[in-house]
């Protein structure tokens, strides 16, 4: 969104919207990072300023009302579940999965590197994902984790906007006691 500011409305919506399902996976790596291969300077520094970025950057556009994850009002048919269900288990989840089953595990097999854990898992995942279908496994832990996280964040949203709007009623009743008085 930086390197292309003129991106359509509905193409950024589309991004942040992925992004939002998505930052369950940088608090995960900020909760037990793994920073074994971290070997060069101020690359540990790097690793904890880039997943932070990552849950500030959609956070700083749902506070301020840049983005919602609310339904349109343009779109009548559209209700919570379906608006909630369309981003973190369609689209997020599925362009999730598909862009790491067809780009990065290939990827990772032709170059020989563990390209975000697609060639074997994380160490101390063995609770988790184990055995020889861990990649599917960890796909629904990664679906499961967007559901979450989305959750998360639109109860964030709906209280942030209901403390708002009770603010912003006291306002007016303050204002409208004030102009009484006078």
């Amino acid at each position: 969104l930086s390197f292309y500011p003129n991106l359509s409305s509905h193409a950024a919506n589309a991004i942040l919207q992925m992004w939002i399902s998505m930052t369950g996976l940088a608090v995960a790596a900020l909760a037990v990072p793994d920073t074994d291969d971290c070997v060069l300077f101020g690359e540990k520094q790097f690793f904890f300023a880039n997943h932070a970025i990552l849950i500030c950057f959609p956070v700083w556009f749902l506070v301020t009302n840049k983005i919602t994850m609310l339904p349109s009002s343009g779109k009548q048919e559209e209700t919570h579940l379906g608006c909630f269900i369309k981003w973190s288990l369609l689209f997020s989840g599925a362009l999730f999965s598909l862009f790491y089953f067809a780009v990065v595990s290939p990827l990772g097999i032709w170059s020989g590197l563990n390209l975000n854990y697609m060639l074997s898992p994380p160490p101390g995942a063995d609770d988790i994902v184990y055995g020889p279908n861990y990649r599917i496994q960890s796909s629904l832990v990664v679906s499961i984790t967007f559901v979450i996280m989305r959750f998360i964040a639109l109860i964030g949203e709906l209280l942030m906007r209901g403390f708002a709007s009770l603010f912003s009623s006291l306002e007016t009743t303050t204002t409208t006691e004030e102009k009484k008085r006078v």
